[in-house]
Parts: C-alpha cells; sequence; structure tokens
C-alpha cells in the first residue's frame, strides 16, 4: 500500500496534500485500510512459499507504528497457518524510519 505522492488513488479517498510525497502514505494509512492491509500482507506471505521476498514497511515515524505492523503481520501469519497455507516462516522485513525515530530500524527488526 505505498503509493507514491504522485500517484491519486480514488478508491482511497487520500485527500489532497501540499507535499503528498511526505503527507498520508504508506504506513500512515494502514491502520485506517487495515483489511487492505491484512489482504495484502497475506498474499506477500502466500507468494514467499514460491521464491524470495522481503518486506518493506516505509515512512515509519514511531515505535507504536513498528508494533502494530509487527502485529498486523503474526496475525495475517497465524491465520494462514490456521488455513494450512504455505508461506516462508522467515521471510525478512524491514521497515525505514524517519527522522522521528533515527536508527529504529537498525536496532529492532519486525
Amino acid at each position: 500500500m505505498d503509493i507514491g505522492g504522485d500517484k491519486p488513488v480514488d478508491y482511497l479517498n487520500i485527500p489532497a496534500e501540499a507535499n503528498p510525497f511526505l503527507g498520508y502514505r504508506a504506513v500512515r494509512i494502514y491502520e485506517e485500510y487495515a483489511s487492505l492491509f491484512t489482504t495484502q500482507l497475506r498474499s506477500i506471505l502466500r507468494a514467499s512459499a514460491h521464491g524470495n521476498l522481503k518486506i518493506m514497511i516505509p515512512m515509519i515515524s514511531s515505535m507504536e507504528e513498528i508494533l502494530w505492523v509487527k502485529e498486523k503481520l503474526a496475525e495475517a501469519k497465524q491465520q494462514l497457518r490456521n488455513e494450512h497455507i504455505p508461506f516462508d516462516e522467515k521471510i525478512p522485513t524491514r521497515h525505514y524510519a524517519g527522522s522521528a525515530v533515527g536508527d529504529v530500524h537498525h536496532r529492532s527488526m519486525l
């Protein structure tokens, strides 16, 4: 759901912004669109059974966002386990912090 600021997406109803590249994008919209985010996580996890994939969570600005994403990823993994759907249990996940949390991505991997 990392939609670039230069790409308006009507179905998400993202408001126009002065600087959309730094605005309401990426992890900042995940909670509002949690079911879509979960669908995307499940799809990525399912695809990981067929090849090498990595998940990157962009524009992290707080530890709360990291913890929320970790929770949603764990839930998606458990759903797939319960449904006996294969995926790579060790799929690499990275998150990239903005200046608000500095080096969090170096210290805390999802």
